[in-house]
């Protein structure tokens, strides 16, 4: 090699080696892959946590705590947009369990999500901004501290057209704060906050997820093909290659019958699955081995955006908006609101809805000394009733027929639908408070726990003491109440019980007597018309404790031993 080439050849080798070392100086290592995660199927509430159980397992995972142990469920998802029965009776459902946990600490509020098992900041009230009247500029605010939450619950839209109520969660939240960090009242008093949950248009997340993908079952039963009636025939439609009686080269030849047979059926579903026929007949390793055949899964890459909370105002909200919970609504013209107490201003105020956006708008008010020591108080749920829809979205009022009753410590008032939708009806909803339906002069018993509506035939009965009331509600009137009976016997008043509770059944009243006999309570149940007469024992005099149950407007009685 002469001088040149070798110079050359030297020069590029030196610059080669240059370019490998610079390379491995600045080579990183690759980013770690997402977490493979799975939707949390069985959330529950213990000592101030939220935690998830796997039922395949059996094994439980701590997902997020608070410091209050403040948490709300929130169902928010559309319902399934209708169906009919045979009767042609449009009925909406969406599913009965939340999608997310929104939960405070001290001075932060947060939102964890059940589908991807993240959490999320919403919103801090430690750094937190105020608006200065004075430059119109936004300024530090003071610090405050969280007192209580609250859903903000609406309608599903779909159900709401088709005339029907279904209610659910807004994705948003009440909150409740005070300047003092262990929420005593002071002269500042406290702040309600709505506070909405948004997507952010930025921030990011990724997650990996395994998804079972369509896959096939193959089981053996007896089945129908042709038959309309057949609840499964569609599921069933398949051709044969034999015909009765034809050895069965896949089954040991054994003759073939066409309506018990070995087939296939193909499907999909998540991993936490209800039962259904496709999975009849097979044994739990069965479906497992089709389950977890790597041919049958998927490893998937999902991102999501940052879910933030945002104040709907600058300013304070009504406390009459954060503890109205669920809405008034106005079946016949399709619209709704919110009725709430003002504990300060002694006030209930009603809002009118913006259907499009849902913003709330004051349409009137109601001031009066009735309401003069009435508050809002956070509600004391079990960790078991805040998973529950139906439980953990108060209500202030009662339907009564199509319109509502509403209560002080000893009042009935009654409030057309006309008048609380009319910011022109102030006399009537005046003349409501006037004429109260009932007034109670017992002080020690809250009224709410001593009446019973049945909205089967509009009546109501209403105990006071050892007497009982009935009244009708029909065509947006009620009558004035009437005493059926005195259950203290003038004669023998050993013989009247220390308490009674009574509500409509059918055409008769059911009337719990108890007894308190040497300290233990004694039970029995009687059924009285409305003129006052008793016309049969239920149960007679029992140690045996008593429970009723309301489901669709039929009453069940239960005791340890019996059930009626």
């Amino acid at each position: 090699m002469n001088a040149k080439r070798f110079i050359f050849a030297m020069t590029f080798l030196s610059a080669f080696i240059s370019f490998l070392s610079g390379c491995s100086e600045t080579t990183t290592e690759a980013a770690p892959l997402p977490e493979i995660v799975s939707k949390v199927y069985f959330p529950y509430l213990k000592d101030n946590a939220l935690y998830s159980f796997d039922p395949t397992s059996g094994q439980a995972e701590k997902l997020t705590e608070s410091e209050l142990g403040l948490f709300l469920a929130l169902d928010t998802d559309e319902s399934d947009g209708g169906t009919n029965n045979d009767d042609d009776d449009e009925s909406f459902a969406n599913t009965a369990t939340a999608e997310y946990f929104v939960f405070a600490n001290t001075q932060t509020l947060h939102i964890y999500d059940l589908n991807t098992k993240q959490e999320h900041l919403l919103f801090s009230f430690k750094n937190d901004l105020a608006f200065n009247e004075t430059d119109q500029a936004l300024i530090p605010a003071s610090e405050s501290y969280i007192c209580d939450i609250q859903k903000v619950i609406t309608l599903d839209e779909d159900a709401r057209l088709a005339r029907i109520i279904l209610y659910k969660d807004e994705l948003s939240v009440y909150v409740k704060t005070s300047l003092n960090s262990g929420c005593i009242e002071t002269d500042q008093g406290f702040n309600y906050w709505q506070i909405n949950i948004l997507e952010s248009e930025e921030d990011t997340y990724t997650i990996r997820r395994k998804v079972l993908l369509e896959h096939t079952h193959k089981h053996t039963h007896e089945h129908e093909h042709d038959n309309p009636e057949y609840e499964l025939a569609e599921e069933h439609s398949h051709e044969h290659i034999l015909e009765d009686g034809d050895p069965d080269p896949s089954n040991n030849n054994i003759p073939f019958d066409k309506t018990n047979h070995e087939h296939s059926h193909r499907h999909t579903h998540d991993f936490i699955f209800p039962a259904d026929h496709f999975h009849e007949f097979l044994s739990k390793e069965d479906i497992d081995s089709v389950h977890e055949s790597l041919n049958n899964q998927e490893i998937v890459f999902e991102t999501h955006p940052i879910l933030i909370g945002r104040k709907s105002s600058i300013d304070s909200i009504d406390e009459a908006l954060m503890y109205s919970g669920k809405p008034v609504v106005d079946v016949d013209n399709r619209t709704f609101g919110y009725l709430g107490l003002n504990s300060k201003e002694n006030a209930y105020k009603f809002y009118s809805v913006n259907l499009e956006t849902l913003n709330k708008k004051l349409l009137w008010k109601l001031k009066s000394d009735e309401f003069i020591g009435l508050e809002n108080k956070k509600a004391e749920l079990s960790d078991l009733d805040k998973l529950a829809g139906d439980i953990n979205r108060p209500s202030i009022f009662k339907y009564i027929d199509e319109n509502i009753l509403i209560t002080t410590s000893n009042k009935l008032f009654y409030f057309t639908l006309e008048s609380l939708f009319d910011d022109d009806e102030s006399e009537s909803r005046e003349n409501s408070l006037q004429n109260p339906i009932f007034e109670s002069n017992i002080s020690t018993s809250d009224i709410n726990d001593r009446f019973h509506f049945n909205s089967a035939n509009n009546k109501m009965t209403i105990v006071e003491g050892l007497k009982l009331w009935t009244t009708n509600y029909l065509g947006g009137e009620f009558e004035t109440p009437v005493l059926i009976k005195d259950f203290n016997d003038i004669f023998d008043p050993s013989n009247s019980p220390d308490a009674i509770e009574a509500f409509f059944l059918g055409g008769n009243i059911m009337v719990s007597k108890l007894f308190n006999t040497n300290n233990q309570t004694v039970t029995s149940i009687v059924f009285l018309q409305e003129n006052g007469l008793e016309s049969r024992t239920v149960f007679p005099k029992s140690n045996n404790v008593y429970s009723s149950t309301l489901i669709n407007l039929r009453t069940y009685i239960g005791s340890p031993t019996t059930t009626t």
